[in-house]
This record gives structure tokens, C-alpha cells and sequence, in this order.
């Protein structure tokens, strides 16, 4: 059950040097301002130096620190300024391969683990940095010992699949996200009722549930994946404005001349279509740039199972739903696919197929051939539900060559039209179907 793969940011970094050391997080203070830092290995017994990146809770961008020099218990690390076409590149425009400086790093490690130094700009007096150790990500992860080979073990996992994110693996980024929300109001529809909340670093409004029948609280399964869902994109948008430095991925097609920004995602329309104590689906929108060939237009239909708090398993209501082995296609044994969906390709199979075809045919909603196409449809269909107990089919997740033409919905229909292909499960999630 694929999740949106976002082009504008880079799964694989191209750097020679690759560690498999351990990633230690540090929490202290800059002066007298909180921050957050994450070094490629623990200073005290790290064989080459180490790189680094840290953000400030209040902003929540990362900045890269690039190695200097580390030996015995000892690092210093030169922390990059933000770049900007004058600063970065040569007069031909030709980008410039070493990142400006704007302050140097000095750190001693401290024999309870903790980290003292000093930040300096040239010319400038120093300010104390005092650091103590929290964490560390989980061993195995294999990375490239700089701020980026840092970043992108956290890309990585945004975008192979929707799971929340395990506090041993990405320590620094859930740290990240530690930041007071503020609350949009209430809406009650019916029974059940949710809210937006916003990070105020990011302006993205993402729902959380407050009532299903009678109140539920954040740490409910349901909120708590929509919870993960809100911070992959904040994660996202904090990453595309850290590309104002060289470090993490800074090209002279961005920032724009306006300055470093989140990429069209604090644009993002986020908008509850449906909810009740079983299902929620809710459609994102909106276009993403954050530098790249071209943006990514943004068109996704989410549906949460709400008593699993996972995303929604379409083959529940839908027997014609079917999984398949990807690469040569062969159908696959469903209790097996749903013990690791992620590991399959899921859509309708060709009866069900010609039976959506047909349906938006007579709607006078038909598609051009090259919609039609049966790896298309199987691959790229969405399904997701309005209120009224309305199913809704769309192409999502398209090759940029046929995006503008296919993608977005092509079908709404009551849920009682689809009844030949509805499993017995169905009337679980939709009480309505057991009425006659």
C-alpha cells in the first residue's frame, strides 16, 4: 500500500565515504538558546572526524556542521552559513564546491558522556555550548559521515513506507518534533468529531480526532497514526527550507531569490472527507518544489482504519481488491499480503476493473486510453470514501509524463452500487449496507 514519494527530495546521496558508526544525539544549549545536535559518531571513540547537524526547537531546520578534525575526545566541526547565489556560486554561475563558513565548533567530551565547547565566529567572541548525550539511532543503519549521509537515513525512511517512526532509529527527528500545537476549532459531525492542528514552523493543518462517539484522546491508535502522518510532512517541508545550505543539498536553482522556504508545502490543502468510529479518509492537495527537474503535484487520497490505526485495508471492503507479487504480477495469498502489505501491489483485479471502467463511462467521465491501461490502474487506484457512505476512485502517483492528464478521481458512486463486489466484511465498516 504505497505511500507518496516525494521527487523533490533525494533517496541516495553520492558520497564516497560511508560509516557504520553510531550517530549520538546531544541536548543542551548555544549560548543561551536551546538546540538540538546530532554527530555521525561519539567523539570519544570515533577513528575519523565526525560531521554533524543541529537545529533550533523554535525554528527546526537543520544546519550542517562539517568535520574538521576529532582526536581523543576532542572535535572540531566548521558550521555552515546559508547559501544564496552570490555567495555560492562563481560569476558564470558555476557552483561552488566548498560551503561557506560561519562559525567553528570546539567540543571536549566530558567523562559523563556530556560535551562542553565553545561557538565562535571570526572576529566575533565565542559563546559556550554545553551538551549533554541522550541517545543514540540504533546500530546497522549504513550512512555517509556527513550532514546530508545524516538527513538521509531519516528521507530514506519517510519514503519506503507509512509506519511511525521508531524512537531508536530517528531520536533526533522526534525530537524535532516536540513543539506546542495550536489547535483550530472543533467539527461535530454527528457522533464523531475532530480537529486541525498546526506546527507553527511549518503552518501545516493536519486532523486529529477528538470524538467517536464519545471523546478520544491523542494517545488513541488513530491519532496517533495521524500524528505520524503530520509529522512526515513537517519532516518534509523542514528539510526542503534546510537546503538553504550546501551541506543538505543546496543547488542555484534554489533557494529563490525570495529566500529559503518549504518548498509550497505550508500550501498543502489538507480536508476531511470522511469519518465515522470505523473509517476516515481525508485528501491532500496542492504543488511541491523544493529544487529538481519539476515540482510534484500533489493529489493523494488517504484512508485511515480507525479501530487499527493503521492505513486502511481496501481488500476489507472491496473482494475484488486483490494482491500481487510486484515485478511479474502474480497474485499472492491475501492473509500473506496483509502481513506485510508494503512488500505487494495492490488494486482491482480485471473484473472489478472493467466494472469502474464502465461505471465512469456512463457518468461521462471517461478516461483517455492511456488511463485505461491495466498496469496503470492496478498500480496507481486510490479508493477512499465521502460522507454519505460514498466510495470514491482515483489515479494517484503517476509517471510525471501522464500526471496531468490521468490523475485525480474518476469515479463517485454510493457504496450500495459496488454490492456484487463487497466482501461480507463490509457492513462492519458501513452499518448502512445491512439495510435493504
Amino acid at each position: 500500500m504505497a505511500r507518496r514519494i516525494c521527487a523533490f527530495l533525494p533517496l541516495v546521496t553520492c558520497i564516497s565515504s560511508v560509516a557504520l558508526a553510531e550517530p549520538t544525539i546531544y541536548r543542551g544549549t548555544l549560548g543561551k538558546h536551546d538546540i538540538v545536535v546530532e554527530l555521525s559518531d561519539d567523539i570519544t571513540s570515533a577513528g575519523e572526524p565526525v560531521a554533524g547537524r543541529y537545529f533550533y526547537p523554535a525554528q527546526g531546520v537543520d544546519i550542517p556542521l562539517d568535520p574538521v578534525s576529532t582526536n581523543s575526545g576532542k572535535a572540531v566541526l566548521d558550521e555552515e552559513k546559508a547559501c544564496n547565489r552570490k555567495i555560492c556560486t562563481y560569476p558564470g554561475g558555476e557552483e561552488k564546491t566548498k560551503a561557506p563558513v560561519e562559525a567553528r565548533w570546539h567540543l571536549t567530551a566530558a567523562p559523563n558522556g556530556a560535551l562542553e565547547g565553545s561557538w565562535q565566529r571570526k572576529g566575533a567572541s565565542p559563546l559556550p555550548i554545553r551538551l549533554d548525550r541522550i541517545a543514540t539511532r540504533a546500530k546497522g543503519e549504513l550512512f555517509s559521515a556527513t550532514p546530508e549521509g545524516l538527513a538521509d537515513i531519516l528521507i530514506t525512511l519517510l519514503h519506503t513506507d507509512d509506519k511511525p517512526l521508531d524512537p531508536a532509529v530517528s531520536p533526533y527527528d522526534i525530537l524535532k518534533m516536540q513543539v506546542r500545537l495550536q489547535e483550530g476549532p472543533e467539527t461535530m459531525w454527528g457522533d464523531v468529531a475532530f480537529r486541525f492542528v498546526v506546527d507553527p514552523r511549518t503552518k501545516v493543518a493536519f486532523p486529529r480526532i477528538t470524538r467517536l462517539e464519545s471523546p478520544i484522546d491523542t494517545d488513541h491508535p488513530a491519532n496517533l497514526y495521524l500524528q505520524s502522518q503530520h509529522w512526515r510532512w513537517n519532516l518534509d517541508a523542514l528539510s526542503c527550507k534546510a537546503k538553504q545550505y550546501a551541506g543538505l543539498g543546496w543547488t542555484n536553482i534554489y533557494p529563490a531569490e525570495s529566500g529559503p522556504d518549504l518548498g509550497g508545502i505550508d500550501e498543502l490543502t489538507i480536508q476531511v472527507e470522511y469519518l465515522s468510529p470505523a473509517i476516515m479518509s481525508w485528501s491532500e492537495t496542492g504543488s511541491i518544489f523544493c529544487g529538481g527537474a519539476h515540482p510534484s503535484h500533489i493529489a493523494n487520497a488517504v484512508t485511515l482504519d480507525v479501530k487499527r490505526g493503521e492505513r486502511f485495508d481496501v481488500s476489507r471492503i472491496f473482494r475484488s481488491w486483490v494482491p500481487s507479487s510486484i515485478g511479474d504480477n502474480k497474485r499472492v495469498d491475501l492473509a500473506q499480503a496483509r502481513a506485510n502489505p508494503n512488500a505487494y501491489s495492490w488494486g482491482p483485479d480485471n473484473e472489478f476493473r472493467a466494472f469502474l471502467l464502465k461505471r465512469a463511462k456512463e457518468k461521462g467521465n471517461d478516461l483517455p486510453g492511456e488511463c485505461e491501461l491495466g498496469d496503470v490502474i492496478k498500480d496507481h487506484l486510490e479508493v477512499s470514501f465521502k460522507q454519505g457512505d460514498q466510495a470514491v476512485f482515483a489515479l494517484n502517483g503517476l509517471p510525471h509524463a501522464i500526471s496531468g492528464v490521468c490523475q485525480g478521481a474518476f469515479l463517485e458512486a454510493p457504496l450500495r452500487d459496488f454490492r456484487d463486489f463487497l466482501t461480507p466484511e463490509a457492513v462492519d465498516y458501513f452499518p448502512s449496507l445491512r439495510a435493504p
